[in-house]
């Protein structure tokens, strides 16, 4: 995706350093578009995370998916994007799949 003039891909191994250099997240980032306006940003978020703390890990997110918090702040108008154009997650996300039947059956 063309974004402010640069290539955004998906990221894989993303690692976040403490101050004292020890790693205290590491996870995949990931994006969605929301909408095909020119000053639109995509919502970017952790497709997977692993916290450390103490020296050990715990997963916090594992499923491939969009996260809930992020999908439920989303308006209609961006749902309804997501649901049209962005088909890696129409093809695979159960809360797109479920919101796009939704709107079939309301919308005839």
């Amino acid at each position: 995706m063309d974004f402010r003039g640069r290539m955004l891909e998906s990221l894989s191994e993303v690692l976040v350093r403490g101050p004292d250099d020890s790693i205290v997240a590491e996870g995949w980032m990931d994006f969605v578009n929301t909408s095909e306006a020119a000053d639109s940003e995509p919502k970017l978020f952790w497709l997977f995370l692993t916290l450390v703390e103490d020296g050990k890990a715990k997963r916090m997110k594992e499923d491939a998916l969009l996260p809930g918090h992020l999908w439920e702040s989303m308006t209609e108008a961006e749902k309804r994007h997501v649901a049209a154009t962005e088909s890696k997650w129409l093809d695979r996300d159960p809360k797109v799949q479920a919101w796009r039947r939704k709107q079939q059956l309301t919308n005839g």
